[in-house]
C-alpha cells in the first residue's frame, strides 16, 4: 500500500484530476496490424480527467503524474452500430507494466459496415439493445479489493463515438460519465487500526443511482441516493502513521447547493472496538476558495477526481492533555505527555509554550522509551510531579531535554535508564544529562532520583 507521510487535515478536499505520460506500448497503424491478424481493430483512447491541480500518486490505472486513467489488461469495450453490440478485447500481449491511455482493441466476430458511425461503451455490455446499452446503474455500496488498487472496471463508465473505416474503428475517444472520490486515509493514532469503510452522506438524496443517455449524449439521472459507502473488507489495516487510498466512482450531482451539508465518516476498529472519525460541513464550507465552488456551481461533475484527505486522530477525551489556548497545555498522564509532543510538535519549540503537569496525573511510563525533546524554549512546570520508569536512548547527545533555553521547574525524574554514546569524532565531549543535556535557560527545583547510566 502507498504511504502518505504528509499528514493533512481531515476533510480537506481538493478538486484534482487524473494526464498521461503517454507511454504507448503497442505500435500503431500498419505495424500493429502485422503483429496480430483480427477482423476489426478499434483504436480507443481515454480522455484526460479535467484538472484544477496536481496530485502525485501511483497505483493501478492511474499514471505517475496522477492525472490520467490508463487501460488495464482485463478491460473490454462494446462497439454498438445501432443494432448489434460487438465485444472488443485488449491484445494478450498488452504489458501492464508499460500502460497506456490509447491502445487498439480487437474483435474476430464483429460484422460492421464501412463508413458506419458507431458508439463505444465501457465497460462492455454485450447483447443489450440500444436502451440498455445506454443505461448505467451504480449501487450506493462499492467494495475495494485488498490490494488497494482502483478496480474501476465495474463503476467507471465511459462512452465514445467513432467511425468504421475498412476494418478499423477510428476516433473512439472515451469521455467519462462518472466522477471519482479518492479518499486518502491516514492513521495518526499511536496504535494500529482496521479501516472498515468510508461514507459520504447528505440529509437529502443528492447522489444518483442510475444514468440514461438519450441519443448517447444527453444524461438523465434518477434513483437518487442520500449515502455512498466504500467498503474495505478485511484489508484496511493501517499501522500508526501509515495511509491508504480508497476509490469510489459515482454519478455527477445535479441537485446539490452551497448550503447542503455533507458528512464524511471513517468507520474503523482499534483493538476490537469499533470507532468513527467524522467531518461535517456545508459544501460551501468544505470547498471554500476551491475551484469546485467557482467553476462547478457546488456540484460534482463528470470527468473530475475529488481528493478527500482524512486523518484518523485521537479525540480530545483520548489525548491525555488539554489545549487551554495560547499554547498553554495541561497534561494528565504519561501517555498524554507523549501525545502532546507528537500532535503539538510545531509549538514545542515556541518560547510562549507552557506545559503544566496536572497534580493528580499518573506519569509512570512503565518502561517506555523516551525520545528527547530536541529543543525547548518555553516553560515546563512539573507542578511537583514525578515522571518515572523510562529509558532515554542518546544519539550523540541527549537527555529528557537536549537543549533547554526556557524554564524547567518543579519536576522529578525517577528510575531513569540513560544510554550514552561514545564521544563523536572531532568532538571534545558529548553534551549529556538525565534532565537537560545542554542548558542555556533555567532549571529550578528539579530532582533526578535513581536510575542507571
Amino acid at each position: 500500500m502507498n504511504k502518505y507521510y504528509s499528514l493533512l487535515g481531515f476533510g480537506l478536499l481538493t478538486a484534482a484530476t487524473l494526464i498521461s505520460c503517454q507511454e504507448d506500448i503497442i505500435e500503431s497503424g500498419e505495424n500493429a496490424s502485422q503483429q496480430e491478424a483480427h477482423a476489426y481493430t478499434a483504436w480507443a483512447r481515454i480522455q484526460d480527467y479535467r484538472t484544477e491541480g496536481k496530485e502525485t500518486d501511483t497505483r493501478a490505472n492511474v499514471q505517475d503524474d496522477g492525472k490520467t486513467f490508463i487501460w488495464n489488461k482485463a478491460d473490454e469495450i462494446t462497439v454498438w452500430n445501432g443494432e448489434t453490440g460487438n465485444v472488443f478485447t485488449i491484445s494478450k500481449d498488452y504489458d501492464e507494466s508499460f500502460p497506456s491511455a490509447e491502445i487498439p482493441f480487437y474483435s474476430d466476430n464483429a460484422d460492421l459496415e464501412d463508413g458506419t458511425s458507431v458508439w463505444g461503451i465501457y465497460p462492455s455490455k454485450e447483447g443489450e439493445g440500444k436502451e440498455g446499452m445506454f443505461s448505467f446503474e451504480l449501487s450506493g455500496v462499492s467494495e475495494q479489493k485488498t490490494d488497494f488498487k482502483p478496480h474501476l472496471q465495474e463503476t467507471m463508465y465511459m462512452v465514445a463515438q467513432g467511425t468504421v473505416t475498412g476494418n478499423e474503428i477510428q476516433g473512439l475517444s472515451f469521455r467519462h460519465l462518472t466522477s471519482l472520490f479518492q479518499f486518502n486515509i491516514s492513521n495518526v493514532r499511536p496504535k494500529q487500526i482496521i479501516v472498515k469503510n468510508v461514507t459520504v452522506e447528505n440529509s437529502k438524496p443528492v447522489f444518483s443511482g442510475k444514468l440514461n443517455l438519450v441519443d448517447g449524449t444527453t444524461p438523465e439521472y434518477s434513483a437518487q441516493l442520500d449515502k455512498l459507502v466504500l467498503n474495505f473488507g478485511d484489508g484496511g489495516i493501517l499501522a500508526s502513521d501509515e495511509s491508504l487510498s480508497g476509490y469510489m466512482s459515482f454519478f455527477p450531482t445535479t441537485t446539490m447547493s452551497e448550503n447542503d451539508e455533507l458528512t464524511f465518516t471513517v468507520n474503523y476498529v482499534e483493538e476490537g472496538t469499533e470507532k468513527v472519525q467524522v467531518k461535517t460541513g456545508t459544501v460551501g464550507e468544505l470547498y471554500a476558495g476551491l475551484p469546485l465552488a467557482v467553476s462547478d456551481g457546488f456540484q460534482y461533475v463528470a470527468g473530475k477526481r475529488y481528493v478527500v484527505n482524512m486523518d484518523v486522530v485521537l479525540n480530545e477525551d483520548e489525548r491525555g492533555y488539554v489545549d487551554n489556548g495560547d499554547k498553554n497545555y495541561t497534561v494528565y498522564s504519561a501517555e498524554g505527555l507523549s501525545n502532546l509532543l507528537r500532535y503539538e510538535a510545531d509549538y514545542i519549540t515556541d518560547e510562549n509554550t507552557v506545559i503544566t503537569l496536572d497534580g493528580e496525573g499518573d506519569f509512570d511510563m512503565r518502561g517506555a522509551d523516551w525520545t528527547p525533546i530536541a529543543e525547548f524554549r518555553g516553560t515546563f512546570d512539573g507542578n511537583g510531579q514525578t515522571i518515572s520508569n523510562f529509558k532515554i536512548a542518546s544519539e550523540g547527545s541527549g537527555g529528557f531535554i537536549t537543549l533547554n533555553s526556557g524554564l524547567v521547574e518543579n519536576l522529578t525524574l525517577a528510575n531513569v535508564e540513560f544510554e550514552t554514546n561514545s564521544v563523536m569524532d572531532g568532538a571534545d565531549s558529548n553534551p549529556n544529562g538525565l534532565l537537560v543535556a545542554k542548558n542555556e535557560g533555567t532549571v529550578s527545583k528539579c530532582v533526578v532520583d535513581g536510575g542507571a547510566i
